[in-house]
């Protein structure tokens, strides 16, 4: 009865369904279903990619009888432009569409879209960007934005409509690029050369803006994503290094027993800085099952003996406690964090290693991803864990109807709180909860194919006393913050026999 999707990386299998799924040019609608797999209620950015005939120029997209405003884009502008697409994709050129739109989705939820793909081109009536000579902007109802093309494409300005607050420090900018380049001998900035536009689109849902500039000898693309509806921006960096670029620590040695070791200090690398009008006065980073404040002042060593922890998982967070600005990534990166000073995150390192070998990064090619997202108050008042789960787990999309409604077996009743895992052994049903909110009662709707729940260890032992469910349906109990609990949904008519353990 009940249809379950891993939630780690192996949902992301199901979007391979459709990813470039040749349509038939006389089709005349397409069905989809969109699965949610993130714990947050809400509104969420749907992006869908189709190969469609190069005459259609728009499509309707129908969710219970509702019209979503949807828009469709030439999805090739944005291939990368340092290498062209392959074989199996030159099929598509001209094809490759890209489908955006907003819906609400449940915790868990499955959705049916109908798409009426058609040769009419939606109006955009209020375009999100306005280009000019020297700057592009970025306005909605909640920000305003600029990117500057005489700062090699930074942004120069975040303004908060709702506060009236700017977050980027005065002469300041965010995602700057900056690092020691060995044939130049300094710190060389991105800020240094103007950025020119490479590719434009400008729609009423989302607008993709993507620039390049120069770095000393390394080539950089900068891709911005502005939505509608959201005050964050998703940005792509990508890099390219001519023959004999090197980045990083100058320090050079033929001693053996040197402890010095240049891959260490990251502040030489190419970092992305964010320089905001606040003081960073407090660093929060995202861990496995945690969120830990740093206690360092400073992220800088290069000696095997005095090893800091610069290590972020998927999200950092500085802030003031009054205003803040949260990066995620989409991978496990380092960072470099000064006192009080702006924060970076490493994109690209290459240079001698402390006579251990040498290398540099001739002919490489980086791409990183990452979410500017400037809040008020701490990252639990920002709710920035959630945040990170909308920006990774992202909506899994797959053709066709289910052959039956997809039917959760539990509901979350209370916010923060994330499904860490949810699966089936030997015909029992386990969901692992991990509580990153503060500590409090936990309440969850259960099925009415269940009576209750009972707590186990992670290995499946039973560990407590059977929690039955209330007239209301619902389950509820108290979880500490940070705490991780595991529970065996019980189902009906089944008979626990076991000792109450203290």
């Amino acid at each position: 009865r009940y249809q379950l999707y891993a939630l780690d990386n192996e949902y992301r299998d199901l979007e391979s369904d459709l990813k470039l799924s040749l349509v038939d040019d006389n089709g005349e609608r397409i069905t989809v279903s969109l699965f949610n797999p993130s714990t947050k209620t809400g509104r969420r950015y749907v992006e869908i990619d189709l190969a469609l005939h190069h005459d259609i120029q728009g499509c309707t997209v129908i969710t219970d009888g509702e019209d979503l405003q949807a828009e469709l884009f030439q999805k090739e502008l944005f291939a990368d432009v340092f290498e062209p697409l392959d074989a199996g994709a030159s099929m598509y050129n001209g094809c490759h569409k890209k489908i955006a739109f907003y819906c609400d989705f449940k915790p868990f939820e499955c959705k049916e879209f109908t798409l009426l793909p058609t040769t009419k081109q939606r109006e955009v009536k209020v375009p999100l960007l306005q280009k000019g000579e020297k700057e592009i902007t970025f306005e909605n109802e909640l920000v305003k934005v600029v990117v500057d093309l005489t700062k090699g494409g930074c942004i120069s300005s975040y303004f908060d409509k709702i506060k009236g607050f700017e977050y980027v420090k005065e002469n300041g900018a965010f995602n700057e690029l900056k690092g020691f380049f060995d044939k130049e001998n300094r710190f060389v900035s991105s800020l240094e050369n103007s950025a020119s536009v490479v590719a434009f689109q400008n729609g009423e849902n989302v607008a993709s803006l993507k620039v390049r500039t120069q770095v000393a000898s390394a080539t950089v693309t900068l891709e911005y994503t502005f939505y509608k509806e959201n005050a964050y921006v998703d940005v792509k960096t990508q890099l390219a290094c001519a023959d004999g670029t090197k980045i990083g620590d100058p320090y050079k040695t033929n001693d053996w027993h040197d402890l010095h070791r240049t891959i260490y200090d990251i502040k030489y690398g190419l970092n992305a800085y964010f320089a905001t009008s606040f003081k960073q006065r407090y660093l929060d980073k995202h861990c496995a099952y945690d969120v830990c404040r740093t206690k360092e002042n400073t992220t800088s060593y290069n000696n095997v003996r005095e090893i800091k922890h610069n290590i972020a998982v998927n999200w950092l967070d500085v802030t003031d406690e009054q205003y803040g600005l949260a990066v995620f990534m989409g991978r496990t990166t380092s960072y470099v964090k000064e006192n009080n000073e702006e924060l970076g995150i490493s994109l690209l390192w290459g240079t001698d290693c402390s006579c251990i070998w040498n290398s540099d990064l001739s002919g490489v090619i980086r791409e990183e991803s990452y979410r500017i997202y400037p809040h008020e108050g701490t990252w639990q008042d920002a709710d920035i864990w959630s945040e990170n789960d909308v920006y990774n787990r992202k909506l899994c999309v797959f053709v066709g109807k289910l052959k039956q409604p997809l039917l959760m077996p539990f509901a979350l009743k209370t916010d923060g709180v994330e499904v860490s895992a949810f699966f089936v052994e030997n015909g029992e049903y386990y969901v692992r909860l991990f509580n990153y909110g503060e500590s409090r009662e936990i309440t969850l709707e259960i099925g009415e194919q269940f009576e209750g729940m009972i707590p186990c260890a992670h290995d499946k032992r039973v560990i407590d006393c059977a929690l039955r469910k209330n007239k209301a349906e619902t389950v509820s109990f108290f979880m500490r913050q940070f705490e991780i609990k595991t529970f065996n949904l019980m189902k009906r008519k089944q008979e626990v026999f076991y000792e109450r353990k203290s």
